[in-house]
């Protein structure tokens, strides 16, 4: 079994688990939402039946408003 990324564990647990997030970028522009789809480049937020496209490069910090599974084969130092 392969191991995967902590980034990836967390987008797909966030995703999976319907968690509403808070996003801030690196302008300090804030975004709400959860996460419907993510790829190698950006995120698919999606809040109240619009979406917005992150690019990755651009976000700073992600948090999470319950909780999340980080359970897992993720390729860390913790690992």
């Amino acid at each position: 079994k392969k191991a995967r990324l902590l980034q990836e564990v967390f987008l797909s647990s966030v995703r999976d688990a319907a968690v509403q997030v808070t996003m801030f970028l690196v302008n300090g522009v804030m975004l709400q939402g959860r996460v419907a789809s993510y790829d190698l480049f950006c995120m698919l937020l999606e809040r109240e039946g619009y979406v917005q496209l992150a690019y990755k490069h651009a976000v700073s910090t992600i948090q999470p408003a319950g909780h999340v599974d980080l359970t897992g084969d993720w390729d860390g130092e913790d690992s």
